[in-house]
């Protein structure tokens, strides 16, 4: 079982492919071709530092002192155009934000939380193509759709029927696989 002193602990020796393994395992297995989007060299870190920050979220009742770190990491990791490397990683930091934001005690990290929110899902939405894809890429457009779908800023920010088309895919089944990855 992760715990939050776990998670804490992997995180400060910067083991963040066992902290990606640990934190997906309390789910269903992912895909290989998922799992080797969500482990790629540039982007590894912010990606196991998003799932971190999810399951912390879902661990506690209200921000605490991992939460906060861990958010700031992230902030420091954010690109100029507001993305946070590849679709793939930005769609994991954007829910993680989007949970951490919707948390009692965020209130004072409010303000920094939705410029970095806005600023990502500004970027999700710029990376989208004609077609409806993210980035072009099939295995990010689903791996947003896993991590955002139903969330109203992104059904906000992208064209989200067109995405679920080209993917054919609806948002409905894609909120399924998520409540069974945080499970």
């Amino acid at each position: 079982m992760i715990t939050l002193s776990r998670i804490e602990r992997t995180a400060l020796a910067q083991g963040w492919h066992r902290l990606l393994d640990d934190v997906l395992s309390n789910g269903r297995p992912v895909d290989l071709p998922i799992r080797l989007r969500l482990t790629n060299a540039d982007t590894l870190h912010v990606v196991s530092a998003g799932f971190a920050l999810q399951r912390v979220c879902e661990l506690s009742y209200a921000v605490c002192p991992l939460a906060q770190a861990l958010c700031d990491d992230l902030l420091h990791a954010q690109c100029d155009d507001g993305s946070f490397g590849s679709v793939a990683a930005t769609a994991v930091v954007t829910r993680a934000l989007l949970d951490l934001r919707h948390m009692p005690g965020s209130e004072s990290m409010a303000q920094r939380l939705d410029f970095a929110i806005d600023h990502a899902l500004h970027a999700l939405a710029m990376s989208q193509d004609d077609d409806g894809l993210l980035g072009g890429c099939e295995i990010d457009s689903a791996i947003a759709l896993w991590q955002l779908a139903g969330r109203a800023e992104f059904d906000a920010a992208v064209r989200v029927e067109e995405l679920e088309a080209v993917l054919n895919v609806s948002r409905w089944q894609c909120l399924a696989a998520r409540a069974a990855v945080a499970a």
